[in-house]
Order: structure tokens, then C-alpha cells, then sequence
């Protein structure tokens, strides 16, 4: 099940606003400015798609900083869900558009004006380039001979390798992990 916290807008007795703002910008690490905007006594959806464990940990610590949220359960979806969205919206200038709907109005462009008075064509099956047989007494031999085996073609010689140090590399065991990805 997928469940979404909603800011009702309101805030806890034991709280004042701007202890709430402060409260909530300090939990979401925001200005106070940018929390202020949550502030329109509207329905908000603040966070989407978690389990249920990790929605009741973000409801308790909400209602620690000072504000009241509800649970909204997203497989039971309704038409408030849909409002509540709208609402979430109207408060950010970068929204993610509903399925099925059109961005960017197709246009016609105009068809294009192609002269093509000048080409002409040839009924079907008329041979266009006449082919010219090629004979064994058209080919010239090439200008090289064929070396015999083993023989050196270029003076060339490979670049030396390079003087790598590797006195300060060891390797580690198998199965131990080289990389620490927890930090």
C-alpha cells in the first residue's frame, strides 16, 4: 500500500505559527520564507509513496515540529486525491502534467512549395546508364610486387613501455570490499 502526507494547513494549540514555520524549517533543512508558502489554510500533499511505517515516522515527526497532517492512503484513491494535488500545484511553478494530457499543441506546418518542373522521368523498364563491360584487357597490373615471408616493411619501431611504479599497490583478499559505499 502506498500512502501520502497531507498538510491540513493547521497548526498544534501548544504551537505558534512561527514556531511552526521555524520547526518545519529546520525538519525539511528550507528558509523559513520558502516554508511560509505551505501556510494557506489549503490541503497539500508534502510527501507521496511511502509504505506505511515511513509515513507514520513522518507524521510523528511533523506533529512534533507543530503542525497537524493526515494520512491519505493512495490505493484507495479518490477524486480529493486529485484536489489535493491541485492544490500542491498552485504553490510550486513546476508541476508534472496529468496522464493523457496534451503539453504541446500539435501545428500544422505549411506543405512546401517544391519545383520540381525541371525533372522528368523515364517510363518503366528504359535502362538509364548504359553498363561498360570491363575485360581482362582493361586491367592494369598494380604498381607493387609482394614481398617474400618475414621480410620488414617499415622501420618503425614500437614506442618503449612506459616506467609504471606499482611498489605502493597491494592487492586485496577475494571477497572483500573495496570501495566503502556507506559514506
Amino acid at each position: 500500500m502506498s500512502y501520502s502526507i497531507v498538510f491540513t494547513g493547521e497548526i498544534k494549540a501548544s504551537v505558534t505559527r512561527d514556531q511552526a514555520i521555524e520547526n518545519l524549517a529546520l525538519l525539511f533543512k528550507k528558509d523559513t520564507a520558502s516554508i511560509e508558502k505551505l501556510f494557506t489554510g489549503k490541503k497539500i500533499i508534502i510527501k507521496r509513496d511511502l509504505d506505511h511505517q515511513s509515513a507514520t515516522k513522518y507524521q510523528m515527526a511533523l506533529a512534533n515540529a507543530g503542525v497537524v497532517t493526515e494520512l491519505l492512503d493512495l490505493s484507495a484513491e479518490t477524486d480529493s486525491h486529485s484536489k489535493y494535488t491541485a492544490q500542491a500545484t498552485t504553490s510550486n511553478p513546476l508541476t508534472v502534467a496529468e496522464a493523457g494530457m496534451t503539453i504541446i499543441e500539435p501545428t500544422n506546418s505549411p506543405e512546401p512549395s517544391i519545383d520540381i518542373s525541371a525533372l522528368s522521368m523515364s517510363d518503366a523498364g528504359i535502362t538509364l546508364v548504359e553498363p561498360v563491360p570491363v575485360t581482362a584487357d582493361n586491367i592494369e597490373p598494380p604498381l607493387f610486387n609482394i614481398a617474400p615471408t618475414g621480410t620488414v616493411l617499415s622501420d618503425h619501431k614500437p614506442p618503449a613501455s612506459p616506467a609504471i611504479d606499482t611498489s605502493s599497490m597491494n592487492l586485496a583478499e577475494v571477497g572483500s570490499r573495496i570501495l566503502d559505499t556507506d559514506t
